[in-house]
């Protein structure tokens, strides 16, 4: 198990200077659930790619079919080549392939027995903009309170469903 104190020392500098994802902040995403396989295509012998405007974990050839949907849609770094920035890190450890499944399972973006997932028709929808979004808001209060400060995921899964928006607002345009 990953202490938090180096996550939150680890996110501390990669505040100042980016640089590639620290080991206990990688540590940590892996063991997210649904950490040891790709997002899209399930694949669990690579996921050495990652989106941060997403929060998701991927293959390299899913990674590059990211890539190809644009940086607005969503943003793709090597979790072993690339540098990061805490805000990136942040998102990668609050995120994670089961909970943006769950979303999109909800949401009716995709279907339960869906293994290989058309990133070009999901990512594009109203519920994954929403999620985007949601990522952004969610990692940017998490800054603003400080790195230093950082709780772990459970802790924000914990004050955040206190307050959470409807997500039933957004539906499905898939």
């Amino acid at each position: 198990m990953v202490s938090l104190s180096s996550v939150r020392s680890e996110l501390a500098a990669l505040a100042a200077t980016p640089s590639p994802i620290p080991p206990s902040c990688l540590a940590q995403i892996r063991s997210l659930p649904g950490g040891s396989k790709c997002m899209d295509c399930g694949s669990k012998d690579d996921t050495s790619w990652a989106s941060p405007s997403l929060g998701v974990l991927l293959c390299l050839t899913c990674g590059g079919r990211h890539r190809g949907l644009g940086v607005q849609v969503s943003f793709v770094r090597s979790l072993t080549m690339d540098n990061w920035n805490s805000d990136q890190v942040i998102a990668m450890l609050e995120g994670g392939n089961d909970q943006l499944r769950g979303f999109l399972l909800r949401q009716g973006v995709m279907k339960g027995n869906e293994t290989f997932l058309e990133a070009d028709k999901v990512y594009k929808t109203k519920a994954a903009k929403y999620y985007r979004k949601q990522i952004q808001v969610h990692v940017k209060a998490i800054v603003k309170g400080g790195v230093e400060n950082y709780a772990g995921r459970g802790a924000t899964k914990k004050s955040q469903s206190q307050h959470q928006p409807d997500e039933s607002d957004e539906s499905s345009d898939s």
